[in-house]
């Protein structure tokens, strides 16, 4: 009838819409990304996972840039967190030394099962799209289980990131 017509085709229009669009960005309203408010959401979703969490944030305030594309690579590693490890216990530290900011997620779970010590292959896409965003923005990253277990992410980002990271 019409109204299922009329409900096919504006489905159409949104698959269209959101063909080619990163569906995460697509659904949180392509709001700026903030990074006070990315570790309040952090703390809430891997609590609710059942995870002890941990934060160490240096009180001063970042350059916008590197703020949101930190804000953004703590959304995806906590989003690995919750769906990967296992753990009982997440920590969520942010330094700031020497013109960089690093961020570093660490938790207690099995990790990566596929890899040994190391640096890992971001086979994922999250972690591929961690990777593309932090170089592009000049910095560097490191994924992969630590020595004692469990799964390390660590990114490096100018203080002042490039626009280019940030999208």
């Amino acid at each position: 009838d019409a109204v299922d017509d009329e409900r096919d085709r504006a489905l159409g229009r949104l698959v269209e819409f959101f063909k080619g669009r990163d569906v995460r960005e697509a659904v949180a309203g392509y709001r700026q990304i903030d990074l006070d408010a990315e570790l309040s959401g952090a703390r809430m979703a891997l609590s609710a996972a059942g995870l002890e969490v941990t934060i160490e944030r240096p009180s001063d305030a970042l350059e916008p840039a590197a703020d949101a594309l930190l804000g953004w690579i703590l959304r995806e590693g906590v989003t690995n967190v919750v769906r990967h490890s296992d753990g009982t216990r997440c920590s969520i530290r942010i330094r700031a030394r020497d013109g960089e900011v690093a961020l570093e997620i660490v938790d207690d779970g099995h990790g990566s099962r596929r890899a040994g010590p190391g640096p890992a292959s971001p086979s994922g896409s999250g972690l591929a799209g961690i990777r593309e965003r932090v170089e592009a923005a000049g910095g560097r990253m490191e994924a992969g289980p630590p020595a004692e277990g469990g799964f390390r992410l660590l990114a490096v980002v100018p203080a002042i990131a490039s626009q280019g990271g940030s999208a």
